[in-house]
């Protein structure tokens, strides 16, 4: 049985490396993807059976011998006669009363392993009742696995999980009306693509995959919803300690951590743990102020945490503190009650450092593990594991280059390959800015956060200090100057603001630099004591733009190209950030959808020794006023 559209089928399969029959559900003709399974685990052992309609209305899979090995149970009042079965062109398999219209039983209402677009799980408050995704047990036999995934909103957030025969494995974190806030990537610029979470008016709390166009596959049974690890190394908050040091030493963490000082209520004070992923067992409250969860959490002595967040309002915790992860430069600030003696300073020598890891020790991961954030926003080398040189070396095979995580890559770029390069990171960058949700700017475009696939895809990275913009937001201003030397926009490195022409300007840099095949930071011209800027303004201006291409690539066939890429570059480092193009501009002129290029303002200080790009370094500065006595 196939849908109107073709796209999907209903029909007997047998998977890979077995002779076991089933009914199922794949997309297309063509595709083995199964998407549901009727008599998962009733199979049928030989060739022969059938899918049918029976006498009382049932879809029913009979075997060989009319034996009832699957059905579709209908529980009405009277019996159902005039009944009849169709596949939508959602995948969707429903069985309707023929002359009314009504569905009286639906596919989607019992999944198996995957889900597709229009499918939900859901959870009933008032009963628990829950629609699961069920793991098929192994690739050669679809009866239920162990893995189930769903949605749990009984304890007042809704969160998605995974459990391994019933004990949780993976979750999401809480909902907080726009995203999930324990999975880490939807902080960043994938919101677009973000799952759904809705309600009805009797209990159901639904949640959909991505309203995105074709088809959305979700397959529990490699996946579970979405397994995460935790990181390799766990270590306590401040104020607790291992409950088993013996355990901790070898790498097991699953024990987890307690207080070192007992609370005192009246006298405790509370630690800011940044970008963390909450704990589970979050009690919200429609609080919408922050101070007022400091408030009630100071007065309730058996609060123990808190944390605020814009949608959800206040989220306290008064048992203990689980699966909790630290984020990099996202998350939830999580606010931990502690006793009074650990904000003292405390004297004395320093315990024995037992931190170092020997060569050989093997670590193991469990997700029950309680992967809990450092005391401070700066890394204390102290509390950080320490490797031996001896270790370090067996790991990476005596340091072989094999084993790098990365390389500079220009000599092995042929003109093609770079010019792709270039357009691929400007569609990423006007993903960021204006094709997510939400508009993102990166701060620090660089090469070493360009990463190339196989294929030689350009893929953007790090984005540790990127900022999100809300509509109203042209740019904005910090007194934190974060970013890398070299690649910053003369307005940030020298006032603190940032903005989409900011990231223009870094990307100008990059262009700049494909081309050359060089590093700015490490290039300088004796001859004529300029810059990596300088020199590409130079040598334009005087059209002799291809003096500028690195000498292995250079090419009269392809001069017009480059020497317009170097154009373009030259635009995007102008002083002001008025003068620079946007990202969609400078799309459109790589793509030749503007043909005539403006002329490019000569960059500040070009000449003389170094570009503006030069003088300005990423520390941050404080200013000290003194006053007498």
């Amino acid at each position: 049985m196939v849908s109107a559209k073709q796209n999907y089928i209903l029909r007997f399969f047998s998977p890979p490396n077995t002779t076991n029959r089933y009914v199922g559900i794949s997309f297309s003709l063509s595709e083995e993807t199964v998407i549901w399974v009727a008599n998962r685990d009733t199979p049928l052992k030989d060739s022969s059976g059938a899918a049918t309609l029976s006498k009382g209305g049932n879809l029913v899979v009979l075997d060989g011998t009319n034996r009832t090995v699957w059905s579709t149970n209908l529980t009405t009042t009277s019996p159902v006669i005039n009944s009849i079965v169709q596949i939508l062109d959602t995948g969707n398999l429903v069985l309707r009363e023929e002359d009314s219209g009504d569905t009286l039983w639906e596919s989607f209402s019992h999944p198996t392993d995957a889900m597709v677009q229009g499918m939900r799980i859901s959870q009933n408050v008032n009963t628990g009742k829950q629609v699961l995704l069920t793991a098929w047990k192994n690739e050669t036999d679809p009866g239920m696995g162990s893995f189930t995934g769903g949605i749990d909103a009984m304890s007042g957030t809704v969160q998605l999980f995974s459990w391994n025969d019933g004990r949780p494995h993976w979750r999401s974190g809480p909902w907080n009306g726009q995203i999930f806030l324990g999975i880490k990537d939807v902080f960043y610029a994938y919101l677009d693509a973000i799952a759904q979470v809705n309600s009805d008016g009797a209990g159901n709390i639904f949640f959909s995959p991505p309203p995105i166009d074709g088809i959305v596959i979700w397959n529990s049974s490699r996946s579970v919803i979405r397994k995460l690890q935790c990181s390799p190394i766990c270590r306590c908050l401040r104020g607790f300690e291992p409950v088993n040091e013996e355990e901790w030493g070898r790498g097991n963490w699953t024990s987890g951590c307690r207080r070192r000082n007992q609370l005192r209520c009246g006298d405790d004070g509370f630690e800011r743990v940044q970008y963390m992923k909450v704990p589970d067992f979050a009690k919200p409250s429609s609080s919408s102020v922050q101070d007022e969860c400091a408030a009630l959490c100071r007065g309730n002595c058996s609060c123990i945490a808190y944390a605020y967040d814009s949608y959800i309002g206040c989220m306290f915790w008064s048992d203990t503190l689980i699966d909790t992860q630290e984020f990099d430069g996202v998350g939830v600030d999580l606010y931990v009650r502690l006793s009074a003696s650990e904000f003292v300073k405390r004297k004395g020598s320093k315990a024995q450092d037992s931190s170092i890891l020997e060569a050989g020790q093997m670590f193991t991961m469990d997700s029950t593990a309680i992967v809990l954030k450092d005391e401070t926003k700066e890394v204390n080398i102290g509390d950080l594991p320490k490797f031996t040189f001896k270790m370090l070396a067996n790991a990476t095979n005596q340091f072989h280059e094999d084993n790098l995580l990365g390389r500079a890559v220009y000599m092995l770029l042929d003109w093609n390959m770079r010019y792709n390069i270039i357009e691929g990171i400007s569609r990423g960058i006007l993903y960021l800015h204006r094709d997510s949700r939400l508009r993102v700017i990166h701060r620090d475009l660089k090469p070493s956060n360009v990463l190339l696939d196989q294929d030689w895809n350009p893929k953007i990275s790090d984005f540790g200090i990127a900022r999100i913009f809300r509509d109203n937001e042209d740019q904005c201003n910090t007194a934190r100057v974060m970013g890398t030397y070299g690649y910053m926009a003369p307005e940030y490195g020298m006032e603190g603001r940032f903005s989409e022409k900011s990231d223009v300007y870094s990307f100008g840099v990059l262009i700049l630099e494909i081309i050359i095949g060089k590093k700015n930071t490490h290039y300088f011209n004796d001859e004529w004591s300029l810059s990596l800027i300088g020199c590409a303004w130079k040598m334009w201006s005087e059209g002799n733009g291809l003096s500028f291409v690195e000498e292995s690539i250079a090419s009269n066939e392809t001069e017009e190209e480059m020497v317009r890429c170097i154009q373009i570059g030259l635009l995007c480092v102008q002083e002001h950030p008025k003068d620079r193009p946007s990202i969609e501009m400078v799309l459109s002129m790589l793509n030749h959808d503007i043909v005539e290029l403006a002329a490019p303002k000569q960059p500040v200080l070009s000449e003389n020794g170094s570009t503006d790009q030069n003088v300005y370094t990423s520390y941050e500065l404080t200013i000290s006023v003194l006053d007498g006595r």
